[in-house]
């Protein structure tokens, strides 16, 4: 099983005070303006016809299913009941979909030479389980009109997440934005919701979102965020998350934490994923991670992956615990069941130890079989 170089792919968690940054929901009325009267009444139309062709299709087909119009059947996932059924379905469907998909975590790429830009909004969609609703189109300059009025595609994309993460396992999610910021950038990310921090928000850029194994990929990726760092796992902070990335506020909070705090948002849970995985793969590294500022420097970054190659399951992870862990779910999905012989091999096989992790593997993994099956 081989590993991927992942700097080229920049996927994260959309920090309000560090990381990667973004703005207050005041600023954002301030700054953004939604496109009004007839040109709006266009796009709603074709969001309304488009949701209405999906209810046809839903109305066919069981739940979650996925239609094939032109065959005119139903393509069901595969299901499991037994915690023993569901890994030994999972290795089965992880095997089926190397043979015959290749290896989505290293034989897709992008390769770097994309324009890119600052990052713009283009719509904003409310989620109310698995339909996207309320949907705000941004002002934008007329080359970016296509991919904003491109509702098809925002649909697409959403559906691609609905479908892969079960409707039970994204309940955190409460909106879906479309942005870009060129070719070969920031593929996805997710952000807490100002409005309720219990609640996150999915980010895609739809000028990227067009290589189809990719997007797939990390979207499990940003849904390991979403699993990793929900309310059951992580208490939020809302004086950190709203603060400045100089407020004195980050170190008191983090010297407070008696688990592993992650950076600009909150307290990890001492039984959660993210802090167990903290416990086990980090406590002895963490100081030297720090030491060498790995989190913004990218040369050192590289030089770290380096000295522990064998720790980790791509480049990319070694840019803080919360990414790592995201990373190696989403190896822990896609990847056969490893021997466990190094420790990235262990960092896999820790999923492993949790039933309900093996039981969604199963599920996550027939899904995405069916959905590739269909596209192929």
């Amino acid at each position: 099983m081989r590993r991927s170089l992942r700097l080229l792919l920049p996927i994260c968690i959309l920090f309000f005070s560090i990381g990667c940054t973004s703005l207050g929901e005041g600023e954002l009325e301030e700054i953004e303006q939604y496109v009004e009267d007839e040109a709006q009444k266009v796009l709603l139309s074709q969001f309304e016809k488009l949701r209405q062709d999906r209810e046809t299709y839903a109305a066919v087909c069981a739940p979650f299913d996925i239609y094939d119009p032109l065959e005119k059947i139903c393509y069901p996932p595969e299901t499991c009941e037994t915690v023993d059924d569901c890994a030994l379905l999972g290795d089965e469907l992880a095997e089926e979909i190397y043979e015959w998909f290749g290896d989505l975590l290293t034989d897709y790429a992008f390769d770097g030479d994309g324009d890119t830009f600052d990052e713009q909004v283009l719509a904003r969609y409310q989620v109310e389980g698995d339909d996207l609703t309320q949907p705000q189109f941004v002002v934008v300059d007329e080359q970016l009109e296509p991919y904003r009025d491109a509702i098809v595609t925002h649909m697409a994309v959403w559906d691609a997440f609905r479908y892969l993460i079960p409707k039970k396992e994204r309940e955190m999610v409460s909106g879906f934005t479309i942005f870009t910021d060129g070719d070969e950038e920031m593929l996805a990310q997710v952000e807490p919701d100002t409005k309720n921090v219990a609640n996150w928000i999915l980010g895609v850029d739809v000028v990227d979102a067009e290589e189809s194994y990719i997007l797939k990929t990390t979207l499990l990726h940003e849904y390991a965020h979403l699993l990793t760092l929900q309310q059951s796992q992580m208490d939020m902070d809302e004086e950190v998350l709203f603060a400045d990335a100089e407020d004195p506020i980050h170190q008191t909070a983090a010297a407070t934490c008696p688990y592993f705090q992650v950076d600009g948002m909150g307290c990890t849970k001492e039984t959660s994923y993210l802090h167990q995985f903290y416990v086990q793969y980090w406590e002895d590294l963490i100081e030297e991670w720090d030491a060498r500022d790995i989190a913004t420097n990218e040369e050192e970054a590289e030089a770290f992956y380096e000295d522990y190659e064998d720790q980790f399951v791509t480049d990319y992870a070694v840019t803080s615990p919360d990414e790592d862990i995201a990373e190696v779910w989403t190896y822990f999905i896609l990847a056969p069941r490893p021997a466990g012989d190094e420790i990235w091999e262990q960092k896999i096989l820790f999923f492993y130890q949790y039933p309900e992790q093996v039981k969604l593997r199963a599920e996550v993994l027939s899904r995405l079989y069916s959905y590739l099956t269909l596209e192929d």
